[in-house]
């Protein structure tokens, strides 16, 4: 994308917002905050946040399966005498 100043018809304001009467097309992106720091014919990219590789449900059936062989690994560890003797 490329930066570009565009005129357009304020139809009202109220403090943070801003009711726009024309001069955008439905698809425009616009830039609120950050401007400063923007020129026209700058090229810039649109964040993408980072997402989470496996979804919070599957990471906690892992944990639950670790903590579910937990004795049985605990059992495994110990000398054959103390294991016997539970």
């Amino acid at each position: 994308m490329t930066v570009r100043l565009q005129p357009v018809q304020v139809a009202t304001a109220d403090g943070n917002e801003v009711v726009l009467a024309s001069g955008l097309q439905p698809s425009a992106v616009v830039v609120s905050a950050g401007v400063q720091v923007l020129a026209p014919g700058q090229k810039v990219s649109i964040y993408k946040e980072n997402k989470a590789v496996a979804p919070i449900n599957s990471a906690q059936g892992a944990i639950n399966t670790v903590a579910s062989e937990m004795p049985q690994l605990a059992a495994a560890a110990l000398p054959a005498s103390a294991a016997s003797a539970k």
